[in-house]
């Protein structure tokens, strides 16, 4: 049997058909598949950007909370050591 032949055979024929058919469905779950993929990356690149932000910002809190205590810790001091001076120096009774 010739390469003619088989090609022109039906049954070949069809099982090229299927084949075809096959290769088809393959490309199209693989570009379903890649499109899904980034969407996915897409939606995780903007959740992680949305987190890091929401770290940095608090972060800032943060450290905006911890030097207005320090500030305050300073003030408390500087009044307690003008009271204790005031004391040894006898101008306060």
């Amino acid at each position: 049997m010739s390469l003619f032949d088989l090609y022109f055979n039906p049954c070949y024929c069809s099982f090229l058909t299927f084949l075809q058919q096959l290769y088809a469905g393959l490309d199209s779950e693989k570009s379903r598949g890649m499109q899904s993929l980034l969407t996915a990356l897409t939606t995780y690149k903007e959740q992680h950007s949305a987190i890091l932000e929401a770290i940095t910002v608090f972060a800032g809190r943060i450290h905006q909370h911890a030097s207005d205590y320090l500030q305050r810790e300073q003030l408390v001091s500087r009044a307690f050591q003008q009271y204790l001076l005031s004391i040894v120096s006898g101008t306060l009774f």
